[in-house]
């Protein structure tokens, strides 16, 4: 399997060459393997991520380890992350996950711990790290029997894993399928992504949106698998609520659709005043944390294409929120979901028989309550894994 592996690696490599061509993100990250890897401080924590989301969900274990002193470096697999990071720590791209480039990158490293963030594994950095007597951890781990691992053609990859010196689960459930196949190194000490969350510093909004007393209704992360669910809540809605609009990749031919589908109402937030609009397009990136304050339901996009975006902003702020129905790998959403604060939809339509029910006082009562409740029992995890490194793996 190895070998098919190998293979498996150089021809995806050559397949993002090719497509480099035509694909402007493709091009960034193809161009970002060819960089030289910085001068870097011998036995640094790598701290891997593949994209942006995953290094937001680190940040607050980056932050505790500043404050001690610790030396950092960073990687990432997608241009998401590299492309956006803002960091004071050096950062570059993971290479190629071939033995023969694991073996450079970690002799030149020479890392003291290795951090894997959610569901990175590379065989061939894994290996070499375990070669080298380097410990690896996972941070935030969510694992289902769905996954790859677990079935019959991953089981020689899932025994790689058990070579790490720790897991750190973000659920009880990924902890019991790790125990029943055979590991011991391993506990749900909580999920970082609140922490995170939760510090994050408010940006300042020019719109008062509760000046004209109207029910806001805020559609975040808007992919293309969420349009018909926007034309529908345009169709009943604009007008009656105030309609905050704002694009996952904002792009001038998003913005035009956007406006077409509001009759030409849609106002940009970078062209607004203080006053506020039947429907406001958010143009400026950022701003969609300090935005669910104003809401009154949040419908939260991605859940009609690959996966729901990040939901724990709305939870932050107590607000009921309703998604699509991609959303089983991020546990929270089906917490969420247990407990009422949140609705997932299966068909767009659906969308306007969710909102009637949040209607309920009593119903939207109880969400917020839930939300509220939710963050207060899953803070806190950054401070429990800190001292469970420092007690085990980190050196003064």
């Amino acid at each position: 399997m190895q070998v098919l592996y190998d293979i498996g690696v150089r021809v995806f490599y050559l397949v993002m060459w090719l497509s480099s061509a035509i694909n402007p993100k493709t091009k960034k990250w193809i161009e970002g393997q060819s960089k030289d890897i910085p001068q870097l401080i011998n036995k640094s924590i790598w701290i891997h991520c593949a994209s942006l989301g995953e290094y937001n969900q680190a940040k607050p274990l980056i932050s505790r380890l500043e404050n001690d002193g610790y030396n950092i470096v960073l990687s990432f697999f997608s241009p998401s992350g590299y492309q956006h990071v803002k960091t004071p720590h050096p950062f570059f791209y993971i290479p190629i996950d071939t033995y023969q480039n694991a073996q450079r990158f970690i002799k030149q490293l020479n890392p003291a711990l290795a951090i894997f963030v959610r569901s990175e594994y590379w065989y061939n950095h894994m290996r070499v790290l375990n070669e080298n007597n380097v410990p690896l951890v996972f941070l935030n781990c969510f694992l289902s029997e769905e996954q790859y691992l677990f079935k019959w053609y991953g089981n020689w990859f899932l025994e790689k894993i058990k070579r790490s010196q720790y897991i750190y689960t973000i659920n009880d459930s990924t902890g019991k399928l790790l125990s029943s196949r055979g590991f011991t190194q391993h506990s749900n000490l909580g999920d970082t992504k609140v922490d995170h969350v939760k510090g994050m510093t408010p940006k300042p909004i020019k719109i008062n949106f509760n000046s004209e007393k109207k029910k806001v209704i805020l559609i975040a992360s808007i992919e293309p698998g969420d349009h018909d669910v926007v034309k529908i809540l345009l169709e009943k809605y604009l007008g009656v609520v105030t309609i905050i609009l704002v694009p996952h990749e904002h792009t001038d031919q998003v913005y035009h659709y956007f406006k077409n589908l509001s009759n030409g109402k849609l106002l940009k937030y970078s062209q607004a005043d203080e006053e506020v609009a039947d429907i406001i397009y958010v143009d400026k990136f950022g701003l969609l944390p300090s935005l669910y304050q104003f809401a009154w339901v949040s419908y939260i996009g991605g859940g009609f294409n690959k996966g729901v975006h990040n939901i724990l902003e709305s939870c932050i702020e107590n607000k009921p929120m309703i998604f699509g129905p991609q959303h089983n790998k991020f546990p929270e959403a089906q917490a969420l979901v247990n407990v009422n604060a949140a609705k997932s939809i299966d068909q767009p339509n659906q969308i306007l028989d969710v909102l009637n029910y949040f209607e309920n006082e009593d119903v939207y009562t109880k969400a917020e309550a839930a939300c509220k409740h939710f963050i207060s029992t899953n803070d806190g995890a950054t401070d429990k894994i800190y001292d469970h490194l420092k007690s085990n793996f980190l050196t003064a």
